[in-house]
């Protein structure tokens, strides 16, 4: 015996279709032993002519009950499989009896279906208003663009709403034809069986729509974390989208703060790997929404000059954050949610904005906060964000930031 599994390019509760399809099956020597979903095993043989017949099951638990089978293999049927929430039958005999005869008894038959796929559509809603709710409200509560650029597959996540819709309009399909199939034999109009079955690409586009939904939720966070990087600032020498802080600080005594034991702490949840605070460090990532992703750290110190806690070393460091976005509108949205995410996540007790009008930037805030200057920009769908925690004045190398990330894209 040879044994094969096909994809079935239908809907089990295209009742008509699938028997017309396992019919034709059968007529290139393929005869259905066991189904799993759209996954049909085949059994190869020799061509012949046979019909398929489904029924509705009972119980969905249990298999046919022996009388039963006697009498439909007296009439020329005979029992293959079970599947959800149908038998299947098979017969090789032109004269074999139909199984039902009588449209309103048939009808009978799909009354426990129609209930269940009903009860099975209310559950798919209930879930879906439950977990879309709960992904947009952790989405836009936590900054929906900064956290998808920041945060690995968290776009990828939102493929999970068409997916469950898809599910959804699939239930409601279904339930809707069985509930005119029940209708029509009600009505006393019996299945016309024994259809033609023509192979449809568009039958198997629809049937793959959820496996690519799948595929992109899988390929899209591993690739990210494929091109994930990171560097002791020291070894790198390419561009940078922004300044050394040998540009603020100019004291003889300053030096940057290196380690030849350069070490990360990783956290899988991240996009990016934080370095020890104590490293200068450049880190690359990739993300659906933001091809260029780059987090820069500057650290020196000076010795003998005694930093704000009194010790004998000051040190002072310069931390930037530089997004290249798809799109222009997302930038827009980034350099606002990075302003509100930086300042209010994290609880200062005094800001001071300056918003700068004469400069080169499409946009640009500087901000005080205890201690700590900040640079918002953004150039078209660049959008930066610097830290700098020293002595200097950070406004006046702005010209100078500008012209870093303009040489950067140029590089």
């Amino acid at each position: 015996m040879r044994f094969t599994i096909r994809l079935m390019p239908i809907s089990i509760y295209e009742i008509t279709k699938v028997e017309a399809y396992f019919s034709h099956m059968a007529s290139k020597g393929f005869f259905v032993k066991k189904i799993r979903g759209n996954l049909v095993t085949f059994e190869k043989g020799s061509s012949e002519k046979t019909q398929y017949r489904l029924e509705p099951v009972k119980n969905e638990y249990e298999e046919p009950e022996q009388e039963m089978l006697l009498y439909y293999e007296e009439q020329g049927w005979k029992y293959i499989c079970k599947t959800g929430f149908f038998y299947l039958y098979q017969s090789t005999r032109d004269n074999a009896t139909e199984i039902h005869t009588d449209p309103f008894i048939q009808g009978e038959t799909f009354a426990h279906l129609n209930k269940k796929l009903q009860f099975n559509f209310g559950i798919s809603i209930v879930g879906y208003l439950i977990f879309g709710g709960f992904l947009l409200y952790s989405s836009f509560h936590y900054y929906l663009v900064y956290f998808n650029v920041k945060y690995i597959s968290s776009v990828s996540n939102l493929i999970l709403f068409p997916l469950y819709f898809f599910g959804i309009i699939k239930t409601l399909w279904d339930y809707r034809k069985m509930k005119k199939l029940k209708e029509q034999l009600e009505s006393g109009i019996k299945v016309i069986h024994n259809g033609s079955y023509s192979p449809s690409f568009c039958e198997y586009f629809v049937l793959a729509i959820p496996w690519i939904f799948i595929l992109f939720m899988v390929a899209i966070p591993r690739y990210s974390s494929n091109t994930y990087w990171e560097k002791n600032l020291s070894a790198y020498a390419g561009k940078l989208p922004t300044i050394s802080i040998k540009a603020l600080e100019t004291s003889p005594d300053f030096s940057v703060k290196d380690s030849s034991d350069f070490s990360v702490e990783y956290d899988s949840n991240l996009a990016t790997k934080f370095a020890r605070e104590d490293i200068s460090y450049i880190s690359y990532h990739w993300s659906e929404l933001a091809p260029d992703v780059y987090y820069i750290g500057d650290q020196g110190k000076i010795e003998g000059k005694e930093s704000t806690d009194q010790t004998e070393t000051y040190e002072p460091f310069l931390e930037t954050e530089y997004y290249r976005m798809r799109f222009q509108f997302l930038a827009k949205v980034l350099y606002k949610e990075l302003l509100d995410n930086k300042l209010h996540r994290n609880h200062y007790e005094k800001i001071q904005y300056h918003e700068l009008t004469q400069v080169e930037f499409d946009e640009a805030t500087l901000v005080l906060a205890d201690g700590s200057q900040m640079l918002f920009a953004r150039i078209g769908e660049k959008v930066v964000f610097i830290q700098y925690h020293g002595q200097k004045d950070l406004e006046t190398a702005i010209d100078q930031i500008y012209k870093a990330i303009i040489d950067f894209e140029k590089a």
